[in-house]
């Protein structure tokens, strides 16, 4: 139950997470490492709030959750997890 609580979060904050790393990385003309880490920041920091404010508790669960829409925002989570067609079998 407990990892369906993770990609809930996950699934509920990664629109949010990645609107606000476009808009940052547009006003501030950031790049590479600077936005990953942003991105990363920003979803720890949205699954803590959304777990402080709207939930009420499970917060180690909603930091995993914000930690895995962040990822997922800058397209780390796909990456790891999707076999690419020019992998070798």
């Amino acid at each position: 139950i407990i990892m369906t609580v993770i990609l809930i979060a996950a699934t509920v904050v990664a629109p949010i997470i990645s609107a606000l790393v476009n808009v940052v990385k547009e006003q501030f003309g950031l790049n590479g490492k600077l936005v990953s880490g942003l991105a990363i920041f920003i979803g720890i920091f949205v699954g803590l709030a959304y777990s402080f404010t709207i939930v009420h508790g499970q917060y180690a669960e909603y930091c995993w959750g914000g930690l895995i829409a962040g990822l997922s925002a800058i397209g780390y989570y796909e990456i790891a997890f999707k076999k690419g067609e020019n992998d070798e079998k």
